[in-house]
């Protein structure tokens, strides 16, 4: 699978290109983003762990794109690419590796420091990765941004969780250290 880590890393730089403006470029820290940059490295250097973190991410990130799109009508070619290939070619690269434990908590992890990395680094304007404030088409139904991101986290982390269960049902546990 070492060869089609060429996709979504030519899918992450697709997204550079998109956001090279100087007022876009802090949008290359969205979760998505990043996580096509982590697959396309984590598949040519073998990193079992990593391809299996970053598919989870791209997997659970889809639903979440599809819904912004209903509620935005925001929609590039270049997202498309992300949000379904991106993931279709984590499964097609998790089903040849075996499941490194605790991928689920670990994954959790990813995620919080890319969120606080994005709230340092990234305008509240911008909302990457909803460091700053409640997703805009949310805040009707609840305002309370720290309720909000334990809502976010806590969804996050049980389909973290399930996905992680159901992969340990379908695949060995990893005796690779490297994984």
């Amino acid at each position: 699978f070492r060869a089609a880590a060429v996709f979504p890393l030519f899918f992450f730089l697709l997204k550079v290109y998109q956001y090279r403006m100087p007022a876009d470029q802090a949008q290359i820290l969205w979760w998505c983003t990043v996580s096509n940059l982590g697959l396309g490295l984590s598949m040519i250097f073998g990193f079992a762990r990593g391809v299996w973190i970053f598919s989870f991410m791209l997997i659970l990130g889809t639903p979440i794109w599809l819904l912004d799109v209903w509620a935005t009508g925001d929609f590039t070619i270049y997202s498309v690419f992300t949000h379904v290939i991106s993931p279709a070619l984590g499964i097609y690269s998790v089903r040849k590796l075996s499941v490194p434990r605790g991928i689920w908590w670990q994954a959790m992890i990813y995620y919080f420091s890319l969120m606080l990395i994005a709230r340092v680094l990234t305008p509240p304007a911008l909302n990457v990765n909803l460091a700053h404030d409640v997703y805009a088409a949310a805040k009707p139904f609840i305002q309370n941004y720290w309720l909000y991101t334990a809502m976010n986290s806590f969804l996050l982390a049980t389909s973290l969780y399930v996905l992680g269960r159901l992969a340990d049902q379908r695949f060995p546990l990893s005796r690779d250290p490297r994984a």
